[in-house]
């Protein structure tokens, strides 16, 4: 990782919890507009979603879209042509994106609520941990439904190929004649497509055990409804879906990995002959929290979706399959708490589910629900309440910003360019989340690993309110890449260029006004000229490229007020208003926070070496940002040889895992995670962790793992 970048987004750090507005004296308040000035700073880009096929040079690239600048001109019968470039339209900056800026940023310096928290969303993440093979068993009881989990043992069948069962008399064949076109052909067989058996099919099977591996289940049966006798081992069948999609050897191109061996899971005894379970009773709502949970994920991925899974699953459920379903598990078992967590999932490799939600994590920043109890940003901006309950109306009204520049030509570069590829934002725990604890070496959304390989339960904390930099080296070329169906060509609008736009208010108080006109200021005077402003806000879309750095003053301030004449009827009168620049709604360390994500020119003593740029992570110039990610959650094992640990990038568990590196709120570089060093500096007696899902110290025992293969 030794590619140096600033990342181009940071949080600003939550304040004390959440405050409260004090409520507006009805007819008390006051009425009137405010008019203003937007500059771009850097080209500024908001899409004329009309449109998606605005210019023809990317005709021949199938999913790749463009867009021209929004406008109010309809250029949805433009489709193919792009547009005409005799007659370009006149840009506007529309009044919902200046809105919701304005919005985000009076949330941000009111320490007011995350009002656009995503709470719907699951959050989950891949882990390193094998989960375990179980059965579920479902309960019917006087009061409803309950459900156990048992330890089972995981049985290989291999058969001739998909939709037969006769068995592969050469099955180990693979492991000593690897290269051969025979272990190809035996490799490769798709022994997990069987028809004639869904998932969670009830089977009796012949058991055969192994000196090495896992036992084989031959001469497979389905066990009907109507069999009188049953001669072998009772088992369910699970199969599981096609490997995930994985780069070919010469780099071009992916393509899906096939699995080869069906699974048959039977029960697990203990010495007293009895199944052993691994779990307390549970209710559909905590396994719906579980195993409903990870199959909702795969599903919108799209790549393994898990449907054959699905349904049977929804059928045992239902109480209309078999009275056990196969599931894999995973016990977390939290050191200082003496407690287990669960984690249920239809693969063996997969992902961890949590609970937890966003707005759990914004402790007292959670979104405003009802009328009385409201932050100022919703006071303010309104509110629909929680279930369009309890809803508030807006007391501001934002108008579109017109262009001055009424040359549209003067606007725009001759030709639109093809931005870089830019991906939806991932929620990853090294820079969303809070470093939990000073030990911490590894964290996600609910618990913490240190240094010693203990596994801590931790309420985790956002690291803040999310905020991009603004490019003090920005550079329009830097952001040009190559057309593909992964990024967009555009047709911004130029730096330099003038917006005007007004806000209406009405019924608000004097303090309300004053920190509206400090946001709209960015905390500067009004008398500084826009050329000359040295904060300002970001705008629009391709923020992380630099875009959409904005600076904004206010014109001028006019209150209305109405008078009723029995004579004149209704009147109103216009008079200038002075704002103070105090902005009494943010304390002191929230104004220090604000100055700096708003300063244009921040980042220039950390680019002046010109080693360092602006971008997402990666290891090298042009690199996958994903290649970074996955280079940055490391892991160790315990070396028997050193007597030490030493580091890999395949942990076997997540007790095992470590960050290299994370992001703290408002510093712009990575800092490299405290503590790594005690994971590796102690010999004899170090953290010996190496496998397992408990989260106990397994001490340093040799020995071989279910596979056959030995453990360090």
């Amino acid at each position: 990782m030794a590619y140096a970048f600033i990342n181009p987004y940071n949080f600003i750090p939550l304040g004390s919890g959440g405050k409260k507005a004090k409520e507006p004296e009805q007819k008390k308040g006051l009425s009137g507009v405010i008019s203003y000035s937007l500059l771009t700073k850097t080209p500024l880009f908001i899409p004329n979603t009309s449109n998606e096929d605005a210019f023809d040079k990317d005709k021949n690239v199938k999913g790749h879209k463009s867009y021209d600048f929004f406008s109010y001109k309809d250029l949805s019968s433009m489709k193919g042509k792009g547009s005409v470039k005799n007659e370009l339209p006149q840009p506007v900056i529309p009044g919902s994106e200046m809105r919701g800026m304005l919005r985000s940023n009076y949330e941000i310096l009111t320490d007011s609520c995350m009002s656009a928290v995503d709470d719907e969303k699951i959050l989950s993440k891949r882990t390193q941990e094998k989960f375990q093979a179980g059965l579920l068993k479902r309960n019917e009881v006087s009061d409803g439904v309950t459900y156990e989990l048992y330890k089972a043992e995981d049985c290989l069948a291999r058969t001739k190929g998909a939709n037969t069962l006769e068995d592969e008399t050469k099955a180990m064949a693979w492991s000593d004649q690897k290269g051969s076109v025979k272990y190809k052909e035996i490799w490769g067989r798709l022994c997990y497509r069987q028809d004639q058996l869904p998932e969670g099919s009830k089977v009796e099977f012949h058991y055969t055990p192994r000196e090495k591996g896992k036992p084989l289940a031959k001469n497979i049966k389905k066990v009907s409804e109507t069999s009188v006798e049953v001669s072998g081992k009772i088992g369910y069948i699970i199969k599981g879906e096609a490997g995930p999609l994985m780069k070919e050897k010469n780099g071009e191109g992916f393509s899906k990995q096939n699995k080869h061996c069906l699974h048959v899971f039977c029960l697990s005894y203990n010495q007293a002959n009895e199944p052993i379970r691994v779990f307390r009773k549970f209710n559909e709502k905590f396994l719906t929290s579980r195993l409903d949970a990870v199959l909702s994920i795969y599903k919108q991925n799209g790549q393994s979706e898990y449907n054959e899974y699905r349904i049977e699953y929804e059928n045992f459920k239902k109480g209309k399959g078999e009275q056990y379903f196969p599931v894999y598990y995973s016990k977390i078992h939290y050191k200082e708490e003496e407690s287990d967590e669960l984690m249920l999932a239809p693969a063996c490799i997969t992902r961890e589910v949590y609970t937890r939600k966003i707005s759990d994590m914004a402790k007292g920043y959670k979104s405003c629900e009802k009328a009385g109890s409201l932050c100022p940003a919703c006071a303010l901006f309104g509110t629909l309440g929680k279930e369009n309950q309890g809803g508030v109306a807006s007391r501001i009204r934002v108008t579109d910003l017109e262009c001055v520049e009424k040359n549209p030509e003067n606007c725009f570069d001759k030709e639109p360019i093809t931005l870089q590829p830019l991906s939806t934002p991932k929620f990853n725990p090294e820079f969303y989340i809070k470093k939990p604890d000073e030990r911490a070496v590894f964290w996600t959304y609910e618990y913490y690993v240190d240094q010693y390989g203990n596994i801590h339960s931790n309420t985790m904390e956002l690291n803040g309110r999310k905020f991009y930099w603004h490019h003090p080296d920005f550079s329009l070329e830097n952001c040009r890449g190559e057309i593909s169906n992964l990024n967009k060509t555009i047709r911004p609008v130029r730096s330099g260029i003038t917006f005007q736009g007004k806000i209406y208010f009405h019924n608000i108080s004097e303090e309300e006004l004053n920190t509206l006109c400090y946001l709209i200021n960015a905390g500067e005077n009004s008398n500084i000229s826009l050329e000359e402003k040295q904060h300002g806000y970001k705008l629009g879309a391709a923020k992380p490229l630099g875009l959409g750095s904005v600076a904004m003053h206010i014109d001028n301030v006019l209150l209305r007020k109405f008078t009723i004449d029995e004579n004149k009827g209704i009147s109103m009168t216009e008079e200038p208003y002075v704002p103070d620049m105090a902005c009494t709604l943010a304390n002191n360390k929230i104004i220090s926070n604000f100055a700096i994500m708003t300063e244009f020119d921040y980042l220039k003593n950390y680019l002046q070496s010109g080693k360092k740029k602006i971008s997402y992570p990666r290891t090298q110039k042009d690199g996958d940002i994903f290649d970074w990610f996955s280079k940055n959650h490391t892991g160790y094992r315990y070396n028997k040889n050193e007597r030490k640990n030493v580091s890999t990038n395949m942990p076997a568990s997540r007790k095992n895992m470590l960050f290299k590196e994370y992001l703290k709120p408002m510093e712009p570089e990575t800092k490299e995670v405290e503590g790594l060093k005690k994971v590796f500096e102690t010999k004899n007696g170090g953290n010996k962790n190496t496998s397992g899902s408990s989260g106990r110290n397994t001490g340093n025992r040799g020995g071989r793992n279910n596979y056959g293969k030995k453990r360090w």
